[in-house]
């Protein structure tokens, strides 16, 4: 989804019923709501120019292997610090390009 506008959220719970959901790519949009309605099958996530400061606590992607956060110009960190949801073993590739 691109071009959303930045003041009016998406409610992540719109791809709860997607659950063999294997790519995402959001682009400029404000997301909230309960990310763990994510389908755990999720393989790759591209979520450019994200408004946010770190990445939601609940967002536990186990089969995830693409984490593209670019242009995340105001991203700090990723979960927060919480040992249970930091990033993968099997996630090969991070981009984290102009962050």
């Amino acid at each position: 989804m691109s071009g959303s506008n930045l003041h009016t959220p998406l409610a992540i719970e719109k791809f709860a019923t997607m659950t063999s959901l294997h790519l995402l790519f959001l682009d400029y949009c404000r997301v909230e709501g309960d990310f763990s309605t994510l389908s755990k099958e999720l393989r790759w996530l591209t979520w450019c120019n994200l408004p946010i400061v770190e990445l939601p606590t609940n967002l536990n992607l186990p089969n995830l292997v693409v984490l593209n956060l670019s242009k995340g110009k105001n991203l700090k960190c990723l979960w927060g610090g919480d040992p249970h949801t930091q990033v993968r073993n099997n996630q090969d590739v991070h981009l984290l390009n102009s962050c």
